[in-house]
């Protein structure tokens, strides 16, 4: 009976030591773990790096926990991870703003490349381009090189005659005049393989001559007619001009 008194003074004892133990207090650090995780949302790290903000917010909420049970070291740790892991999330968010400004911003196609359109005039029966027409496709190949270095486009070659002459024969002029327009184009330095051709002979101008036909009559020789259309495609038009007998 004498030790009752003894073990009660002892648990007396270690209960106020218990009591007077000093509380630690790990408010700053996790004060710095909320801030960082908020400072990693702000900067949108949670769209940009979402792997590396959802480890930062799953380490804060272990550190939460941690805090709760008083398990004061291990909630230290947790704290002092979590603002290394936004930290990593913000510098990640950071770079990757940084790389999208510094992409050139794709503007498109100029407006002088969409409305691009250059014809090329023929005399009568006649698939050879003229030293005046000549030069003035010279200035329509020089600003298409210029183009092609940075923009992706396709070049449309339109061969047409005016009506005189059978249907047969006229699509035949019509394929060489496309293809000594495609010829000069490649020999002065626009790629070959960006160039389409398509000889429509006298169709287009046998439909029109009702209001295109400056001579007003069936057969007649019309001068806006034998020509060859230079155009821009945005899309890959798939058409090729048909062989021609002797041609390669």
């Amino acid at each position: 009976m004498k030790r009752m008194p003894l073990l009660l003074l002892a648990l007396s004892v270690f209960a106020l030591f218990c009591a007077c133990a000093p509380k630690v207090d790990i408010t700053p650090q996790m004060d710095a773990a909320r801030k960082a995780v908020t400072d990693a949302k702000t900067s949108e790290a949670g769209a940009l790096c979402p792997e590396e903000f959802k480890s930062a917010e799953t380490k804060l909420k272990q550190a939460e926990i941690f805090l709760n049970d008083k398990e004061y070291n291990l909630a230290t740790n947790a704290a002092n991870k979590t603002v290394e892991l936004a930290n990593m999330a913000r510098n990640c968010a950071a770079a990757k703003k940084a790389y999208k400004a510094s992409e050139p911003v794709n503007e498109g196609p100029p407006q002088a490349l969409k409305e691009f359109k250059h014809s090329v005039f023929f005399d009568y029966n006649s698939n050879v381009i003229t030293p005046t027409e000549r030069k003035k496709l010279d200035q329509a190949v020089e600003f298409l090189k210029s183009m092609v270095k940075t923009n992706k486009f396709y070049i449309l070659i339109s061969a047409y005659t005016d009506i005189p002459g059978s249907a047969e024969a006229n699509l035949d002029l019509a394929r060489r005049r496309a293809l000594v327009t495609h010829f000069f184009l490649v020999q002065n330095g626009v790629p070959g393989n960006l160039i389409f051709m398509r000889a429509w002979g006298q169709e287009p101008a046998m439909r029109a001559r009702g209001e295109l036909s400056s001579s007003g009559g069936k057969g007649k020789q019309d001068p806006q007619w034998r020509r060859v259309d230079v155009t821009v495609s945005f899309e890959n038009p798939q058409l090729t001009v048909a062989p021609i007998s002797g041609l390669k």
